[in-house]
């Protein structure tokens, strides 16, 4: 068989893509975000404004809540008390694991509780906490 220049080979004539591969991600993520927020709309409707607020609620609230400086207030507190909770997480977790993982007999012995509260759902435990340490920073007395 002859080999034939590629000069003369007739360029394939590209299929046109369908018009949805030719939107882009960015454009997905946004048509997805407004879909997100017209269910919303839709279903605050029946639900009422006590049990779910519209956005046309919570935008307003959201910006009345940032001009008067109460929200980045708010925002610290959960901050901290986030920041708080990971530092002990991590005070705590990383010398028992670092134990376990030494200490083949500690190990076993206590795979079965980390297991166990690893596969308990962490809302589970909300109810325990508000008892045991109450609402707020400040510890009960």
């Amino acid at each position: 068989m002859a080999h034939v220049p590629s000069a003369l080979v007739p360029p394939a004539q590209a299929k046109p893509r369908p018009l949805l591969s030719r939107v882009s991600i960015p454009v997905w993520r946004l048509i997805v975000l407004l879909i997100f927020l017209v269910l919303w709309h839709l279903i605050s409707i029946p639900a009422g404004r006590l049990l779910l607020p519209s956005p046309l609620d919570v935008i307003p609230a959201f910006w009345e809540l940032a001009a008067s400086g109460r929200i980045f207030s708010a925002l610290g507190s959960s901050l901290l008390v986030f920041g708080a909770g990971y530092a002990l997480a991590i005070l705590t977790a990383i010398p028992i694991g670092v134990l376990m993982g030494g200490i083949r007999p500690l190990g076993e012995t206590l795979e079965v509780y980390v297991s166990g509260l690893n596969s308990t759902p962490r809302v589970a435990f909300v109810p325990l906490l508000i008892l045991w340490f109450g609402l707020g920073l400040q510890t009960r007395s």
